[in-house]
């Protein structure tokens, strides 16, 4: 038995939110062939009862990810110390990471770069109403909140969307902390960099400390695929493979156009092809999978969008099947924290 609480920036999540998270949350379980009951418990609970959780990802937590899926430009995004676009804060290397951000802040230092920004306030997932105000009436999501322990520079908590959540289940800081609760705009977003691999492309830091302050202006999400399945890429690595919606191709080829472009402007006299070119980020619930470059010689006016996407990045046969069903069932309106797990015998 799984149990999920939302939260929508508000005292009571709505109806509809929840009644949309248990679809697509049946959807997803549906496709893997596991029997399941998934119903709403209380204001803001969701329970997911299978006959093993385990059968699902680890802890059986696939079925409640968020799995919401962006695009950026990269290079006009990545946000450096004065607040505005800094490209060399996107330092990417080669070898068993190539084409990902490497050299990030850690998360304290992130959360206090991206607090100084304004807000920018667009129709994505950092404001639910775009007349939203800090003082978040009405249930009104205005930006995130962070928990930090400004003695030790750890990131206690967070992003939430309310300050009262951090101590939600009678959460108490640890001992000697000195914790302040500092707001992020609506606008800005903290990615973490993708996970670590070694030689043989085997993980072995599925989360590392190194975060990057985005402008948060994503060139198309998931929403913009289509029938995205588990693949392989050259050499047999798995992938995932998807088309893209009218809208998607539109985006895809403008903003690989426009990557393709500044590499080019990028190459003056003395610089080298690999110091030029730009890339482009996949991001996943706030985690980079992948960050290519665009090869502006091979691609001078960006890519076709018309044989689709490869998503590729370290995946596993296992993990590339959990995004794919994730993709297709689409993302969860609402963010769920796992708050229970306990095993449920078949039969």
């Amino acid at each position: 038995m799984l149990v999920y609480r939302a939260h929508a920036g508000a005292e009571s999540v709505s109806t509809a939110s929840i009644n949309a998270a248990i679809a697509i949350m049946r959807k997803r379980v549906a496709t893997l062939g596991i029997p399941s009951d998934i119903q709403r418990s209380g204001a803001n609970e969701i329970t997911v009862a299978l006959p093993d959780a385990g059968n699902l990802a680890p802890g059986g937590e696939q079925v409640g990810k968020t799995a919401q899926l962006d695009f950026y430009d990269w290079e006009p995004n990545v946000i450096g110390p004065a607040g505005t676009p800094a490209p060399t804060e996107g330092t990417v290397t080669g070898g068993p990471n190539a084409g990902t951000a490497q050299f990030g802040l850690t998360e304290y230092q992130a959360v206090l770069r991206a607090a100084k920004r304004a807000a920018i306030i667009r129709s994505n997932d950092t404001t639910l109403d775009p007349g939203c105000t800090p003082a978040q009436i009405g249930g009104c999501r205005y930006g995130v909140w962070y928990l930090l322990d400004t003695k030790h520079e750890k990131v206690l908590r967070g992003p939430e969307e309310s300050e009262h959540s951090f101590y939600e289940a009678g959460y108490t800081p640890p001992a000697g902390a000195v914790v302040t609760a500092v707001h992020v705009n609506p606008g800005t977003v903290l990615v973490q960099a993708r996970p670590r691999e070694n030689a043989a492309g085997k993980v072995i830091n599925a989360s590392p400390n190194s975060w990057y302050v985005l402008n948060d202006d994503p060139a198309l999400t998931g929403s913009d695929l289509t029938n995205p399945q588990p693949a392989f890429e050259e050499g047999g690595k798995p992938d995932v493979t998807s088309g893209f919606t009218a809208h998607g191709k539109t985006a895809f080829e403008q903003v690989t156009k426009e990557t393709a472009h500044r590499g080019m402007e990028t190459q003056l006299p003395g610089v080298s092809k690999e110091e030029a070119v730009q890339h482009f980020a996949i991001v996943l619930d706030n985690q980079i999978i992948t960050a290519p470059s665009i090869d502006f010689t091979k691609y001078p006016e960006g890519i076709d969008a018309s044989t689709g996407s490869q998503i590729s990045g370290g995946f596993t046969i296992s993990s590339a099947r959990n995004l794919a069903n994730e993709l297709r069932s689409g993302a969860l309106p609402i963010n769920l924290v796992l708050v229970s797990h306990s095993r449920v015998p078949a039969g």
